[in-house]
């Protein structure tokens, strides 16, 4: 059988494609997919600015699929210049730019309000959902580049949301992900419109939900009741810690939703229904569990925030059913926004470091107050004092309010959030994108001296860089005037990775991270003889780092730690003072330090000390600092480079490695981390860099 699936353009997360008995996923039956590239991609087409890297536009647009999961393409070459008739599939899954009678006939007509950039026309065994053929066309009436060119659509970006469909997604409800179902035109903001190139979390989450990996990751999955089950619901799951959007979902009719491909973490879970700026009818398929959703046949209810502080582990489902009453029609509803003056449907990409205007227009929107708008983020952060309501003489209201983008803060997208008189809510879910992949330099931001060093004050340090740091090490990397060091030379990649390296690890061994990062840790390590979770370490280490009086800061966490309810039932307050102090040494594996003891029981029963001040003590000994220094180091590694909790295997194997005291085996480590496909991946979709840049490190 044959469907089509496209991009439309104006001017779920996820979703997959089923087949039309609402059976089975569609989805290849291996992760080996081959693709041929049409001739016509190497021939000056009318519609494509002349010059364009139209085989590059597409390679690209197949390796940000690949890199993201276990996907792997194999290129070929036809002559076929038209896409397979529906039902009359010939096997090959073709790429074709041919403005050919076949593939015009797929588009509507040149004349249409609502052109769609690109079509997929899948096959697939309606037994069983398998993918047996997909082929892409581009619309012959619409003009593309692939340089930014105002007044196209940029080909590569057209191209990587109709490779999602070739592979079985379907559309997304996030504003910012690539399967969003509008493109916008270059222009649009006064801006190129290149974010779609990249894939966001909730593109990530999705493909590799089908195709792996998928250890070490987690699922939140449950049903929305709003007196009835809710159906067409969008349902999504944003990072507490940094207001990213991860992946979403649309509520199947029985009111169950799943979100799949979860890094361990905290979430916020909000549930909206589907009316602009992604509708609930641009579910391209229209086939499977969402189909009635063409219909109109969509739950009508007012968003509402399921969940403030979900947890989410790996390799488990989190549990999330929510039962509300019906309070009716939504009266508040964003339906455009943008910057520069300008407002639609596509993601408004922002710039770390930057202040923009936002501009937001929908019904209800005149009741929103200045205190009422937000984003939920602690990277971004709206100015109440420049909320204005406008009037642009729709007859629809407008506001504006000024949005800062904080230097540090991670790519992603970003949700806004709206609050009218009587508390109803509204938000923009993932509208705004920091996006470095399209503004940096380089292929990835992070192959930037500068971004790389300054990202390492902020995962290690917790702190934007001072100018002399960060000139410092990022010269450390580039090498300086004085030639010391002097500059790599060029292509050598060795001397590049070896000074990574060296500068990276010197981030853990910095006194300022020994005495905030290293202090939370063995403050758990000490009390309880276990390390902290990623969170707990997060949460700690930010009331100890950042700015002066670090000393004041410390002994203010080591004061609230002890009156924690976890200290206090390992160590209740009706112990003794030797009893606390003896458990406390135990506990630490710290033996047999009887003096110590000794006088560390006498301080604390004539208050020379307090039960704080003698955890800081026992947590300073020096054999306790030695010990626990290889297993923090490693730890760190998962903590600062991939924002996770570490995998039991890989942090055994790398404690065995820095533990076996190779001369400068800890710059290995390192490396392997900081050109893992994961670290990478947060600060954009193309991979620059392999482990076996790191077969020279050390040396």
């Amino acid at each position: 059988m044959a469907s089509l699936v496209s991009w439309t353009v104006p001017a779920r997360a996820y979703t997959y494609q089923y087949t039309n008995a609402s059976t089975f996923q569609l989805k290849w039956p291996t992760t080996t997919v081959t693709v041929a590239l049409s001739t016509s991609l190497s021939q000056q087409q009318p519609n494509i600015k002349a010059g364009s890297d139209v085989v590059g536009a597409a390679r690209r647009a197949l390796a940000h699929w690949s890199q993201n999961s276990n996907i792997r393409f194999i290129e070929t070459s036809s002559t076929n210049q038209s896409i397979s008739a529906s039902g009359q599939g010939d096997g090959v899954s073709l790429i074709s730019v041919a403005n050919t009678p076949e593939n015009a006939a797929v588009f509507p007509s040149c004349g249409s309000a609502f052109f769609k950039t690109g079509q997929t026309r899948v096959f697939y065994n309606p037994a069983n959902g398998a993918l047996t053929e997909a082929d892409i066309v581009i619309n012959p009436c619409l003009q593309f580049s692939t340089d930014g060119t105002f007044g196209t659509y940029d080909l590569e970006a057209t191209l990587t949301h109709e490779i999602g469909h070739l592979l079985g997604l379907d559309h997304s409800s996030i504003i910012g992900a690539t399967m969003q179902p509008q493109q916008g035109q270059n222009g649009v903001y006064s801006l190129p419109a290149l974010t779609p190139r990249t894939l966001s979390d909730d593109d990530r989450a999705a493909i590799r939900n089908l195709y792996g990996p998928h250890g070490g990751l987690g699922a939140i999955a449950g049903t929305l009741n709003v007196g009835v089950p809710a159906y067409g619901a969008h349902v999504w799951a944003e990072n507490t810690g940094t207001g990213q959007v991860i992946a979403g979902n649309v509520t199947f009719s029985n009111g169950t939703f799943r979100i799949d491909g979860l890094p361990p973490g905290n979430y916020r879970v909000i549930a909206e229904p589907l009316d602009q700026p992604v509708k609930a009818e641009e579910l391209a398929s229209g086939a499977g569990p969402y189909g009635e959703l063409r219909n109109n046949a969509r739950t009508i209810f007012r968003t509402v925030e399921l969940a403030s502080q979900l947890s989410v582990t790996a390799d488990t489902t989190t549990a999330l059913n929510v039962t509300i009453a019906n309070s009716g029609a939504p009266t508040i509803n964003p339906r455009i926004f943008g910057i520069n003056g300008q407002m639609s449907t596509v993601p408004v990409q922002v710039a770390a470091g930057n202040t923009y205007k936002v501009y937001v227009s929908g019904e209800g929107l005149d009741r929103v107050f200045a205190q009422g708008v937000t984003i939920t983020s602690p990277y971004l952060s709206v100015n109440p004092s420049t909320f204005m309501q406008q009037d642009f003489g729709t007859g629809v209201p407008v506001i504006t309010f000024d949005v800062t983008v904080a230097p540090s803060a991670p790519a992603g997208d970003y949700s806004i959030r709206l609050v009218a008189n009587g508390n109803e809510i509204a938000y923009l879910a993932g509208a705004l994108t920091v996006d470095f992949s399209e503004t940096s330099a380089t292929a990835n931001p992070i192959d930037d001296a500068q971004f790389f060093v300054r990202q390492h004050y902020q995962d290690f340090l917790n702190r934007q860089p001072d100018a002399g740091g960060l000139q410092y090490w990022s010269e450390q990397i580039t090498g300086n005037a004085a030639n010391t060091p002097p500059p790599c030379a060029a292509g050598d990649r060795a001397c590049e990775n070896n000074r990574r390296a060296q500068a990276s690890a010197a981030f853990f061994v910095e006194n300022e991270f020994q005495q905030t990062g290293y202090f939370v840790y063995r403050l758990f390590k000490a009390s309880y003889n276990r390390q902290p979770t990623f969170n707990e370490f997060s949460a700690d280490r930010a009331k100890v780092s950042g700015g002066s009086n670090t000393e004041a800061k410390k002994q203010a966490l080591a004061d609230e730690w002890v009156q924690r309810p976890e200290f206090l039932a390992l160590y209740p307050a009706t112990l003794s003072s030797e009893q606390f102090v003896n458990k406390l040494f135990d506990t630490a594996q710290l033996f047999p330090y009887t003096a110590e003891r000794n006088q560390l029981a006498a301080d604390l029963r004539n208050n020379v000390k307090t039960r704080a001040q003698v955890l800081r003590a026992v947590i300073e000994i020096t054999e306790f600092v030695n010990r626990e220094y290889n297993p923090a180091f490693v730890l760190m590694q998962y903590f600062g480079y991939l924002k996770r909790n570490a995998d039991p295997g890989g942090y055994q194997f790398w404690l065995d490695v820095v533990n076996n005291r190779v001369t400068n085996n800890y710059r290995a480590m390192v490396c392997a981390f900081i050109t893992s496909a994961e670290y990478q991946q947060r600060f954009g979709s193309v991979i620059t860099h392999t482990n076996s840049d790191c077969s020279t490190v050390g040396q």
